[in-house]
């Protein structure tokens, strides 16, 4: 333990588990000593960096608002936006720290005829001193109180976050996109089970939850194993109606309501 002390101390969290991944790779740790190790420190890794912010929503047209979406527009495209650029009416909720804007997201409900039933997210900023705070996850976790009745929420995750997203929830699609030599892929949460059975088979799933939900279940993180799917399935096929408005038993919502630290009926499966 003391060894564990040092590595919050330093920082070294994330490069320890890498290693001990590595060593599980070479055989020189069983999968037991691994899992064992990885659920000490994830939750440290939680508590040193996790803060609170206050989420509010503020005009698209503001002073401030406007710098965040040129940052986004720096780190993505390496510019500034241009009036090329196609701009929708969007909401925007912002993260502060204290007084300080950390980051925002803006998103707009049924932006088109193409996402009838959908709230569209159009982009999410955190600034580089609120990374890994769980800043993204709480914007995240408040889009929902946005997202009305009978609605999925669709994204293009730029290819370096796509994990962030698969981590909340969000399923691949095999839709891509491209902008200025940036690669998106279109990515899906869904909050009904008639928009899960329609991702399905688009998928060419053919009704299987089990194919459909196994992108997310990762070694890299052991909370979430096959235990917990064979739940998320048992959940899904007996899902009503009241259920899925209520995000607390939605089961699309389980992992964004982990992240978040939140509690949700299917969380004690996670042993949160």
């Amino acid at each position: 333990m003391a060894l564990f002390k040092d590595l919050t101390r330093e920082g070294q969290i994330d490069v320890y588990i890498k290693s001990l991944k590595s060593q599980l790779k070479e055989g020189l740790i069983d999968r037991d000593e691994y899992e064992t190790s990885v659920a000490l420190l994830k939750p440290m890794t939680i508590a040193m960096t996790r803060k609170v912010f206050t989420i509010e929503e503020m005009p698209q047209e503001d002073e401030l608002v406007r710098r965040l979406e040129t940052l986004y527009y720096r780190e993505l495209f390496g510019r500034k936006p241009s009036e090329k650029d196609h701009k929708l009416e969007n909401e925007v909720l912002v993260g502060k720290d204290n007084q300080q804007l950390a980051g925002a997201m803006w998103y707009a409900v049924e932006p088109t005829r193409a996402y009838k039933k959908c709230v569209y997210l159009d982009m999410i900023f955190v600034g580089n001193e609120y990374r890994k705070t769980g800043l993204g996850t709480q914007l995240m976790f408040n889009l929902l109180a946005q997202t009305p009745e009978d609605h999925s929420i669709i994204t293009y995750a730029w290819k370096p976050v796509i994990d962030f997203y698969r981590r909340h929830g969000f399923l691949s699609t095999d839709e891509e996109s491209t902008k200025s030599g940036q690669l998106f892929l279109k990515m899906v949460l869904p909050l009904t089970k008639k928009s899960f059975d329609k991702y399905c088979r688009e998928k060419a799933h053919v009704g299987n939850y089990f194919d459909a939900y196994d992108e997310l279940i990762t070694e890299d993180d052991p909370i979430f194993n096959l235990d917990y799917l064979n739940l998320f399935v048992n959940s899904v096929a007996n899902l009503m109606p009241e259920s899925e408005h209520d995000f607390r038993k939605n089961p699309f919502t389980a992992l964004l309501y982990y992240r978040a630290r939140q509690e949700h009926v299917l969380l004690p499966a996670l042993r949160v």
